[in-house]
């Protein structure tokens, strides 16, 4: 039987073909250019792709997403849509540098968000809202208590989410940037009435954070699901996954109810590729040893591949995420 694919999507012709099956295939022309350039894409690879500086594929997933955004509106597709699919397969691939990646897109994402709030406030005027504060305050609390709600039980109706579970992901719907940026678009096009369209949309948007942001965390309690906030550790190894990379570097928290506490690791009978490279214990990095005992609260910082993550999880009854 031959070896399964990683996780995710890890090529570009992956990529293209959900970005144009989904966003761009509206006419019989965009199906054809996107079969043209889905079968000219197939014997391209992003792990292919060797630049001489790490910091150089920070620019290069830059310049793909904009060529992504280009082309997609240039054949009348959704270009948001289709960055967001290709965020989401590639979020879900291995490929080179990773990990860096994530943290330079998360930087630029959230220097996006201060631009544009201070772009947003030059455009709302608090003068204005009193206007419709009537409209305003009535479509926000219909979209709190009604809309929201039945959308949330209709899409999670097969979920095994409990019906308390589902009362909060009803609550967290906040409105934030995107329904204020689309507010801009009949401004930009310069429609009839659209200064009051943003207005509104402006108000319900900060009725909704107001009320739904500031009562979270209790109606979390009330619903009795709220759980205490745990602050992820920083891994002081980075691994670098290749698309050939069979392993995974995982962290494993050794909890209070585990069966490895007071466990020496040799004891634990490990599998053989199972490798414990350090462990975290009250954020001090000690190198494993065999006669070592675990503690409550240990994070194992372990390389492995998934076949000896499965026997770890049938000896400890630990499934690790990944």
């Amino acid at each position: 039987m031959p070896n399964a694919r990683p996780r995710g999507v890890d090529s570009t012709s992956g990529i293209i073909c959900l970005v144009f099956t989904f966003s761009v295939c509206t006419t019989n022309e965009h199906r054809r250019t996107s079969r043209l350039v889905i079968r000219q894409s197939q014997h391209l690879d992003i792990d292919r792709i060797k630049l001489d500086s790490e910091g150089l594929y920070a620019v290069l997933t830059v310049g793909f997403v904009l060529l992504i955004y280009g082309t997609t509106a240039f054949l009348h597709g959704s270009g948001f849509l289709a960055v967001y699919m290709v965020g989401l397969m590639m979020g879900n691939a291995n490929f080179t540098y990773k990990k860096s990646l994530i943290r330079f897109h998360e930087s630029m994402a959230w220097l996006m968000q201060i631009i544009m709030f201070l772009a947003l406030g030059l455009l709302a005027l608090p003068s204005r809202l009193p206007s419709v504060a009537g409209p305003g305050i009535f479509l926000a609390l219909f979209l709190i208590f009604v809309a929201r709600p039945v959308s949330v039980f209709v899409g999670l109706a097969f979920s095994k989410l409990k019906f308390k579970e589902k009362l909060l992901v009803s609550w967290v719907g906040l409105r934030g940037a995107v329904p204020i940026v689309l507010a801009t678009f009949p401004m930009l096009a310069r429609l009839d009435h659209s200064t009051g369209f943003f207005d509104v949309v402006f108000f319900i948007v900060l009725t909704s954070v107001l009320l739904q942001g500031t009562l979270l965390e209790s109606v979390a309690k009330w619903l009795g699901v709220a759980k205490p906030w745990v602050k992820k550790p920083r891994s002081p190894i980075e691994f670098v996954p290749t698309r050939k990379s069979k392993n995974e570097f995982v962290e494993i928290t050794v909890t209070a109810d585990s069966a490895m506490v007071g466990q020496t690791i040799a004891s634990l009978n490990l599998p053989a590729e199972f490798l414990i490279v350090l462990i975290d214990r009250s954020e001090e990095y000690i190198v494993p040893k065999g006669n070592m005992e675990l503690q409550a609260g240990d994070i194992l910082m372990v390389l492995s591949n998934k076949e000896q993550l499965d026997q770890f999880c049938d000896l400890t009854g630990f499934c690790p995420p990944l």
